[in-house]
């Protein structure tokens, strides 16, 4: 799944689909918001953190990850670091 990254102000990250923009909910609860990634991950099966994921997304069009967690997430997909 492609997704975007969005950087919340205190590290964490906001995913959204990559056919989406953060939502006015999302920017709201969240913001201010910077795009800092575009990544395509793999989404094992059973993963608990995928799981949730995607259920956040399904139920709210976004999902919020600790910085440690986006930043894996997006150097396995990347193969770099994000700034």
């Amino acid at each position: 799944m492609e997704f975007k990254a969005y950087r919340r102000p205190d590290g964490a990250f906001v995913l959204v689909p990559d056919c989406l923009v953060a939502s006015r909910d999302a920017q709201g609860r969240h913001g201010p918001l910077t795009l800092v990634a575009r990544f395509d991950a793999e989404c094992p099966i059973d993963d608990p953190v995928w799981h949730r994921v995607l259920a956040d997304i399904d139920r709210q069009s976004y999902a919020v990850v600790r910085r440690d967690t986006g930043e894996q997430l997006i150097r396995l997909a990347t193969g770099h670091a994000i700034v």
